[in-house]
């Protein structure tokens, strides 16, 4: 009998996590991004041109498309932060959907054009990603920021586009 409600605690503690990582995920952000002045005329002169393209990298993601590189350092901070560093930007911040969001629409309302952000495919199956999203809440990054951006910005001209290709 002991066994029996050892395993249901553990299975509780499972799901329990499961839905509370679930509903983080698609958390619109509670805070805007804090842009570095060099992030600032970076994403200002590219906005010049009217269209601000953020190549979101990942590990394991190759991509080809031109625009600004961001990638994401994973730090515990409920305000990310965006460096340039080598000509693309770097955001500290926790490594969530959430955290892209936020840095898109600061540099919405920072330069007044819609960002597109271009995600590339990752090369891992499917059942692996959604595991891996559920237990550590990263992959699936694309699907999952759009998400956080649609319950963010109801208005589909001034949200910002994901893009997954």
């Amino acid at each position: 009998m002991r066994e029996l409600l050892v395993a249901l605690a553990a299975v509780a503690l499972v799901l329990a996590v499961a839905v509370y990582r679930i509903r983080r995920s698609f958390t619109p952000p509670a805070a805007r991004a804090v842009l570095d002045p060099a992030v600032r005329r970076l994403v200002a002169d590219a906005a010049r041109g009217g269209l601000v393209r953020i190549v979101v990298r990942e590990p394991g993601c190759d991509t080809t498309i031109d625009g600004l590189f961001l990638t994401v350092s994973p730090v515990n901070t409920d305000e990310p932060r965006v460096y340039e560093e080598d000509g693309a930007l770097r955001v500290y911040g926790p490594p969530t959907p959430a955290t892209l969001a936020a840095v898109l629409l600061t540099i919405r309302d920072e330069t007044g054009v819609v960002p597109h952000a271009h995600f590339a495919w990752t090369e891992e199956g499917l059942t692996h990603r959604l595991l891996r999203h559920l237990f550590t809440g990263t992959g699936e990054t694309a699907p999952v920021t759009r998400e956080v951006l649609r319950r963010a910005e109801p208005d589909q001209r001034h949200r910002p586009v994901v893009h997954l290709g």
